[in-house]
């Protein structure tokens, strides 16, 4: 997570300790999982990685020996295998938070802003298959048109329009 130190020292002189960081933009990870239902079971993940964590040893193997072996395949195939190693992670039952509190907690406005993009996620889910217009979704989150515009504008990097098409040829 943005923020959290990446790195590490063991206490213990015998012991063999390596960091290995999986670097990738949150708005990538979250355009997947707005467009791929199935990757939203990563969110737990991501929410716990503000506090750092640690896997299991079984896991942290298998996953450090697919990312060793990553370049070797073509574009697509290093895609398929990634997501197969956030999919490893996700489900690693021996996987540990490193602190109790978030390392950057999160401002008021940073929460209220992170609930209203959830909102406007669930809300065009719920709605893409009937005339949904800025008007709508500005009186559904209570704020004006310009300030849901510039919402789509921080948070999605496109207009309302262009992402509600997005929406509607991913679900055709």
């Amino acid at each position: 997570a943005p923020g959290v130190p990446h790195s590490i020292h063991s206490t213990l002189v015998e012991s063999k300790c390596e960091t290995h960081v999986i670097w990738f933009k949150r708005e990538w990870i979250a355009n997947l999982m707005f467009y791929c239902a199935e990757l939203r079971k990563l969110d737990p993940l991501l929410k716990a990685a503000n506090k750092g964590v640690v896997f299991s040893e079984r896991t942290a193997q298998r996953v450090v020996d697919l990312l060793h072996e990553l370049m070797t395949f073509p574009a697509m195939e290093q895609l398929s295998r990634f997501l197969h190693v956030l999919s490893l992670i996700a489900h690693d039952e021996g996987a540990k938070t490193l602190m109790t509190h978030s390392y950057l907690s999160m401002s008021e406005h940073e929460l209220q802003e992170r609930e209203r993009v959830a909102s406007v996620n669930a809300y065009l889910e719920q709605h893409f298959a009937t005339k949904v217009t800025l008007a709508d979704l500005a009186n559904y989150l209570s704020l004006s048109e310009s300030a849901v515009t510039r919402l789509f504008q921080k948070h999605f990097k496109e207009p309302f329009s262009q992402r509600l098409m997005k929406l509607r040829i991913n679900h055709a």
